[in-house]
């Protein structure tokens, strides 16, 4: 990417943050990974793509551009945080969160950082969100040393009881 302006911002998980600007004048926000990981940055395109198709009068960033190492997003300014703001973007997500969807999940595979994330469909929101969005995550921390067996028995419980305490 041919970028001019760049700042560097950091970097997070398996990426370089940075802000740049592209020939055509657009500041642009920028997430490249250290290596390819296959369909990351395409599950948050689509991710920002559906989102944006949701309906609602709700600001979506635009995807510039999407590759296995590359997320080209536009570059938002920051400004003061306004109560004004903040009920605003308050109604804005709750209004793209009743466009609804056929289903929980999504039709791609996606990603929490660079870790697989189980997007397939299911109809109950507590059971699909314990199912697809903590216990993978338990097991992978039991099996990586950095939660105890008896600990992740203990959310494993919660997450079996998840639909009494959610409800629907």
């Amino acid at each position: 990417m041919n970028l001019t302006d760049v700042t560097e911002l950091g970097a997070s998980h398996e990426w370089h943050l940075r802000k740049g600007t592209l020939p055509d004048g657009r500041r642009v926000f920028v997430k490249q990974a250290r290596k390819a990981i296959d369909g990351l940055f395409a599950a948050e395109a689509n991710g920002l793509r559906w989102l944006a198709e949701s309906g609602a009068d709700a600001p979506v960033p635009e995807v510039i551009a999407a590759d296995d190492t590359t997320l080209v997003l536009p570059w938002i300014e920051t400004a003061r945080p306004a109560p004004e703001a903040a009920e605003r973007f308050g109604r804005e997500l709750a209004a793209v969160h009743g466009a609804g969807a056929d289903s929980y999940g999504a039709p791609w595979p996606g990603y929490i950082a660079e870790l697989p994330l189980d997007n397939t469909a299911g109809a109950e929101w507590p059971e699909w969100y314990a199912e697809r969005r903590v216990l993978p995550y338990v097991r992978l921390a039991v099996d990586q040393g950095v939660l105890s067996a008896r600990d992740a028995a203990e959310i494993e419980r919660a997450a079996a009881r998840v639909a009494d305490a959610a409800g629907p």
